[in-house]
């Protein structure tokens, strides 16, 4: 017999030692795909069933949350994720560093909260569509986290160019994979 310490915190004469149980991580929603749209006249997007299926309003949240993505397009998040996006980057203290002031402008002050309605449309706001140049006809792409809305043609654009770099891009991810783990 070995005198192990157990969960508790207090120590004992075990004949095993208990594994801790590990820690999960909170479960959101995982969006994927190519969703190819049309905004109406009032400019209401249908989110497709595929999508709002996946969602709990519990543990997502009742709405989705825009914001401007790096790359200039409309990104929705689930409102519970992206709640957590910035608490873990709203800074604690009254030092705040110029580029946090940009981060939380850009994704807390542009914000806009949409809700879908009984038939599953979202109304997106002017300004996103009048900053961002989205058009009608438009694609909504899945990238785990969060969905991308692109213009349906610069979305084939990127689509194609992505394609024909596939083995590049695979290779890229792989490295940056890991130089992440060494660091």
């Amino acid at each position: 017999m070995v005198e192990i310490p157990t969960l508790s915190g207090t120590s004992g004469t075990q004949n095993q030692v208990q594994e801790p149980q590990p820690t999960l991580l909170p479960q959101h929603a995982l969006f994927y795909g190519e969703h190819e749209l049309t905004l109406d006249d009032k400019n209401r997007l249908l989110v497709p069933a595929e999508i709002r299926k996946s969602l709990d309003p519990v543990a997502d949240g009742e709405g989705l949350m825009v914001v401007y993505g790096p790359n200039g397009k409309p990104w929705f998040y689930t409102e519970k994720y992206w709640r957590g996006l910035v608490i873990k980057e709203d800074p604690a203290n009254l030092n705040v560093k110029e580029a946090q002031i940009k981060y939380l402008q850009l994704n807390v002050g542009m914000a806009r909260r949409v809700e879908w309605d009984k038939q599953g449309r979202v109304v997106m706001p002017d300004k996103t569509l009048r900053r961002s140049a989205i058009g009608k006809d438009v694609t909504l792409v899945g990238l785990g986290n969060h969905l991308e809305l692109w213009n349906r043609n610069e979305w084939e654009i990127r689509s194609n160019e992505l394609l024909e770099k596939s083995s590049e891009i695979a290779l890229q991810a792989m490295e940056a994979k890991r130089s992440e783990n060494k660091a």
